[in-house]
């Protein structure tokens, strides 16, 4: 409510208080009197005499018109509630004002197919380590957050080489366990390029499959944090394929464990 609609209406209601002025009462009363005027006497919220009473009346406090009261409660209650309001929106434009991320993982190749884990990990002799970063675009529902990430990839050991991906993130982000430690889960899809085509995809199954440097790019991620830290864990699944042929027969995935930054 703004200052000075709350201050006319203040004024308002404390010009409806009036001290009437007089002297002692007598106790037998004013003889001669009649009180009717007084009872169908209009009810103002302004400061006004009284002067319907005995000159032998004392000074007392007159609540002029109930609906002063009204008016002062509803100044109160939204004097009140609109710093609640502020700040809840406060808070909610703070976290939509940080939605840049960047991430460091490093990994390790499963050996596995991808709907083979984890019963069956068999990891390869081959690392990665990773940078992206990523940007949240919108909201869908309080639940869930759309991000865009790009990620650069270096793998060694087995493999000697880079790899680029780009993706579209889905990540949900309520769960009853947040006031202790806030978590997201996050589904992404994409695509990925090699430098050249992994020595390692090479081998994989089907052995007469059709190998390809663009691969699709799926990332499954899971995130745990300190509640308000811009700080996270990041552990996730990195799997490329051919997409049942679209883009090849071969693939990888990799098990990446890292940091986020959200700044």
């Amino acid at each position: 409510m703004p200052a000075a609609l709350e201050r006319s209406a203040r004024e308002q209601v404390t010009h409806g208080l009036l001290w009437e002025a007089s002297h002692r009462e007598d106790p037998r009363g004013p003889k001669g009197k009649s009180h009717h005027a007084e009872k169908h006497r209009i009810p103002r919220c302004g400061p006004y005499l009284d002067d319907s009473g005995s000159e032998d009346r004392r000074h007392r406090l007159v609540l002029v018109n109930p609906s002063c009261v009204l008016l002062l409660a509803l100044v109160l209650v939204g004097g009140g509630l609109a710093p609640l309001s502020s700040a809840a929106e406060e808070t909610s434009a703070a976290l939509s004002a940080n939605p840049w991320y960047m991430t460091v993982v490093g990994g390790v190749l499963s050996g596995s197919k991808f709907l083979q884990i984890p019963e069956g990990l068999d990891p390869e002799d081959s690392y990665t380590f990773g940078v992206s970063v990523s940007k949240q675009f919108a909201e869908w529902t309080r639940f869930m957050r759309w991000e865009g990430e790009l990620q650069v990839l270096k793998h060694f050991g087995a493999q000697n080489h880079w790899e680029f991906t780009g993706s579209v993130n889905l990540r949900w982000v309520v769960f009853p366990w947040n006031e202790y430690i806030e978590t997201s889960m996050a589904i992404g899809e994409g695509l990925s390029w090699a430098t050249e085509i992994p020595a390692l995809e090479k081998k994989s199954d089907p052995p007469n499959g059709e190998n390809s440097q663009l691969l699709n790019y799926i990332l499954l991620e899971v995130t745990f944090a300190i509640p308000q830290s811009p700080w996270s864990l990041v552990t996730r699944i990195h799997h490329r394929s051919g997409a049942w042929g679209v883009f090849g027969d071969k693939g990888s995935n990799i098990l990446e464990a890292g940091i986020r930054y959200r700044f």
